[in-house]
């Protein structure tokens, strides 16, 4: 059985190394993140993204969720994330 938070984190390491290879800044924009947040009992995500960010200075990363996805995940004082990031409301 795969282990999915390995799959998560590494994926998102192999991209961010991406850019330091290219030695460019960038942005990686994740879409459509309600689903993979929400399952956070079952699927890891938060932390090992919160952990590869704080390694990466040249990548702006772009989450796309729902007002009550993201109140939940930079305001709740357990997760991650809390108030690590900027919120702009479209």
């Amino acid at each position: 059985m795969p282990d999915h938070r390995r799959g998560i984190a590494s994926s998102l390491e192999i991209a961010m190394k991406a850019y330091d290879a290219a030695n460019k800044q960038g942005f990686l924009v994740l879409n459509n993140m309600d689903p993979v947040i929400n399952m956070q009992r079952r699927i890891e995500f938060e932390g090992p993204l919160q952990s590869i960010m704080q390694l990466r200075n040249n990548i702006a990363v772009v989450i796309v969720a729902t007002k009550s996805t993201i109140d939940k995940l930079v305001g709740d004082r357990d997760r991650p994330f809390f108030m690590s990031f900027r919120v702009f409301r479209l």
